[in-house]
């Protein structure tokens, strides 16, 4: 009984209030979990609705510093992303537009609305309202898939209001998604979110220090990148961030067979549950549906280069962890965004789409994320569209 009690006492003192002392650090460090929630500096009850709406933590005020993947690189380029009171992103916020949203458009998407490494008042938004005069609204988040913006326009129609339109652009970031939900292991799947659950302050600190273990296999060892390595370039360096790109990548990927006909069927389905639950959401809170469109996010794999000081385009790769080429990983996401704008046409919604043939080198650093110039090309297109129709 007496060993019992000791082990008890040396659990308790050496194992879990250790654990406990790391938790609460790491969810005031990452502004996450019950304690910061309950005893934070921000109690607020919106603020829980606003994060499972999958928008930004609010009131962000961050400087990201960047190199080599745009401009000159010897130049460090430090970008200021602010979110407002609600999470969405500065200064096409929803606190600048509060009494314009009847008249404003919204930007739900991934990273590519969002926008991150693009200077403000220079993202997609920013220059569409620049050119238009038409008020608009950044919804993006980094990793943000249909489904994602489904709970995020919900929450729009909630409990800010009705826009004049709404513009979802997410088909590279719903692809990775479907296939990691019908690959990934149940057990998997119940452990990730019972961890992330009872102890998401060390969740988030751990995946935070990830970059810094795959520093040992960087792509681009022997190249001046690896001095002064800057986070989210290193992060490139190691083949973030595009979803697709991670499947089949390694032995411990998930496998998926590109051109297997029930895979693609699979995805149409998939697409097709999300599009009708977008649908009814729309119906609930009486929102026509002619007023929401799916803008096609274009990729960077058959032009010549990118605008970065290294390639860091993420290819494919097949089954057997093979690098696929420029060519090939086109044809793949091509024939799977053709099945995502299929099925969501089906279901009634406007396709929204450019000219691969009008993509230029320099409005890419990667496979799919813009440069100054590539927000341009896209705000210009978005731009065109609405003011003509």
């Amino acid at each position: 009984m007496n060993n019992i009690k000791k082990i008890s006492i040396y659990t308790f003192f050496y194992i879990l209030i250790p654990i406990l002392a790391v938790e609460i650090f790491a969810q005031y460090k990452f502004n996450t979990g019950y304690i910061y929630d309950n005893f934070g500096f921000n109690k607020s009850k919106s603020r829980l609705k606003i994060l499972k709406a999958g928008l930004h933590e609010p009131n962000l005020n961050i400087i990201n510093n960047y190199k080599k993947i745009y401009g000159d690189p010897k130049e460090l380029k430090k970008t200021i992303f602010r979110t407002d009171s609600y999470g969405t992103i500065k200064p096409s916020s929803i606190e600048r537009n509060k009494t314009l949203i009847n008249s404003s458009i919204i930007f739900c998407g991934g990273s590519t609305t969002e926008c991150v490494a693009v200077p403000e008042g220079e993202r997609v938004t920013d220059k569409f309202t620049k050119n238009t005069k038409i008020p608009s609204i950044n919804a993006g988040m980094s990793g943000k898939g249909l489904e994602g913006c489904i709970n995020t326009i919900n929450y729009f129609l909630n409990y800010v209001g009705k826009p004049k339109a709404i513009v979802i652009a997410n088909n590279a970031n719903t692809l990775p998604q479907f296939i990691n939900k019908g690959k990934t292991s149940p057990w998997m799947l119940f452990t990730k979110n019972l961890f992330k659950k009872s102890l998401p302050g060390i969740y988030d600190f751990l995946g935070n220090l990830k970059p810094l273990f795959n520093n040992k296999n960087s792509t681009l060892k022997g190249n001046d990148f690896s001095s002064n390595q800057l986070a989210y370039e290193l992060a490139l360096s190691e083949g973030c961030c595009y979803g697709a790109s991670q499947i089949n990548r390694t032995s411990s990927s998930i496998k998926f067979e590109w051109s297997n006909k029930e895979n693609k069927e699979g995805y149409s389905k998939f697409i097709k549950s999300l599009g009708s639950k977008l649908d009814s959401t729309l119906k609930r809170a009486n929102y026509p549906k002619s007023k929401v469109y799916f803008f096609i996010e274009p990729n960077s794999f058959l032009n010549k280069n990118t605008a970065g000081v290294f390639d860091f385009r993420q290819f494919l790769f097949d089954k057997n962890g093979i690098k696929l080429s420029g060519n090939e990983s086109a044809s793949i996401i091509k024939e799977y965004d053709n099945k995502y704008s299929e099925t969501l046409k089906k279901i009634g919604f406007k396709i929204l789409q450019i000219n691969q043939k009008d993509l230029k080198d320099n409005y890419f650093y990667d496979a799919a994320h813009l440069t100054s110039d590539g927000t341009s090309f896209i705000a210009n297109f978005y731009s065109q569209y609405f003011i003509n129709n």
